[in-house]
C-alpha cells in the first residue's frame, strides 16, 4: 500500500451538521432544542418572565432589569444580551 492510499491516523470521518429551517444555524446538539434560534426563544421568555421592564436612559432601548445573586440589577434586552454591551451611551453608565 503506497503512502498516497493510507488515511492519516489522526483524520476522523466529518460530521455532517444540521442547520435550524428557521434560523439556518447549526444544531448545537442532537435535537431541535439545542438549536441557537430555540436557545435565544427560551432566553427572551426567561428575560420577560424574571427581568422588571424599563427604559434605557441613555438610547431609549427597552430593557428588563434582572437581580443578579449578588443583589445587583443589571440591565438586559430582549435577546438576553447585557444592554451594557450593546448601548451607544454605556460609558455614562459606568462607576
Amino acid at each position: 500500500m503506497s503512502p498516497r492510499d493510507q488515511q492519516p491516523a489522526s483524520s476522523s470521518p466529518k460530521k455532517e451538521v444540521s442547520l435550524c429551517v428557521q434560523c439556518l444555524l447549526p444544531h448545537a446538539g442532537d435535537t431541535i432544542e439545542s438549536c441557537i434560534h430555540a436557545q435565544a426563544e427560551a432566553m427572551k421568555r426567561l428575560i420577560d418572565l424574571i427581568g422588571d421592564p424599563g427604559i434605557c436612559r441613555g438610547c431609549g432601548c427597552r430593557i428588563y432589569w434582572v437581580e443578579h445573586r449578588n443583589g445587583k440589577k443589571v440591565p438586559y434586552t430582549s435577546f438576553g444580551l447585557n444592554h451594557f454591551i450593546n448601548c451607544p451611551e454605556a460609558a455614562r453608565f459606568k462607576r
